[in-house]
Order: structure tokens, then sequence, then C-alpha cells
């Protein structure tokens, strides 16, 4: 089995890279109300409420919770 190209590198580096990558997500689409949050085997994912919306890129549809 081949791996990815991104794999062979410092371990540190790709943890690093892809907590940055979570960030920015969570920072783009955090606060929106139609963000949703799934516990999944221990794991929590992130999504979009709204149909054919990618999770992490704020689209036209955000809109600030009301707190």
């Amino acid at each position: 089995m081949a791996l990815d190209a991104y794999l062979y590198g410092n371990p540190e580096t790709i943890l690093e890279r892809k907590q940055e990558h979570l960030a920015r997500q969570l920072r783009a689409c955090g606060q929106c109300v139609h963000h949703r949050t799934i516990e999944f085997k221990g794991e929590v994912l992130h999504g979009c409420d709204c149909r054919n919306r990618t999770y992490g890129k704020r689209c036209q549809l955000f809109e600030i919770k009301k707190g």
C-alpha cells in the first residue's frame, strides 16, 4: 500500500498541520446556527445542517447564534 506524500514527513508536523486545519474550519463555521456536532465512536465530527454545504467554508447562509 502506497502512502500519501505528506505521511512521510515528521509526525509532529503532520499533527500540527491537521490541528491548524481543524481550527480554521471551526473559526469559519463554529458560531453558525447551522453548525452541528456528532459524537461517533469517541470522536467528535463537525458538519453543516444545510444540505450541500461543505463544513469549514463560510457560506452565504452563515448566521451567528443568538446568545
